[in-house]
C-alpha cells in the first residue's frame, strides 16, 4: 500500500510540475536553467532524508548500489533532460509531451518482467491488456495534434 500512495505522489508531482515547466520556458527559461533547478530542489527535498538515515554510507551499503543507483540517476536525467527539451519547443503542446513521456512504464516492465523475476508474480494477460492500452494511449495522443 505504502508504494502505491508514492506512486500517486510521484504521479501529482509530475502532472503539476510539466505545466509550469512549459510556463517557465514560454518565458525565456533555459533547458539547462530547469535541469539546474531541478536538480537543487532534489538535493534540497533529499538532504533531511540522507541525514536522517545517516549518511551516504547508509544510503549506498555496497559499491552494487552506488553504481546502480549512479546509473539509475544518469538515466532518469537524461529522461528529465529530453523531457525539457520537449516542453521548451515553442510548438509543443505539455498535453501530449506528458502523455507521451509517461508510457515509460512500457520499458521498465519489459526490463523487469525478464530481468527481476516479476513475470511469476503478476497475471500477464492483465499486464499485457494494459501495455496494449498504453500503447494505444500514446498513439491516440501523438496523433491528436491539429
Amino acid at each position: 500500500m505504502q508504494s502505491i500512495i508514492w506512486a500517486l505522489i510521484a504521479a501529482i508531482g509530475y502532472g503539476i510540475s510539466s505545466p509550469l515547466a512549459k510556463i517557465a520556458f514560454n518565458k525565456e527559461l533555459h533547458t539547462h536553467g530547469f535541469t539546474f533547478s531541478y536538480g537543487i530542489a532534489l538535493i534540497l527535498f533529499s538532504a533531511p532524508s540522507i541525514i536522517a538515515a545517516g549518511g551516504f554510507g547508509v544510503i549506498f551499503p555496497t559499491t552494487g548500489a552506488l553504481w546502480f543507483g549512479i546509473a539509475s540517476g544518469g538515466i532518469c536525467a537524461l529522461g528529465l533532460m529530453a523531457h525539457a527539451e520537449a516542453l521548451s519547443i515553442k510548438t509543443s503542446l505539455v498535453s501530449v509531451v506528458a502523455i507521451l513521456a509517461a508510457t515509460y512504464p512500457l520499458i521498465s516492465s519489459a526490463i523487469s518482467l525478464p530481468l527481476m523475476g516479476e513475470a511469476e508474480k503478476l497475471e500477464i494477460p492483465r499486464l499485457l491488456i494494459g501495455a496494449v492500452l498504453i500503447i494505444m494511449g500514446g498513439y491516440l495522443t501523438a496523433t491528436s495534434i491539429k
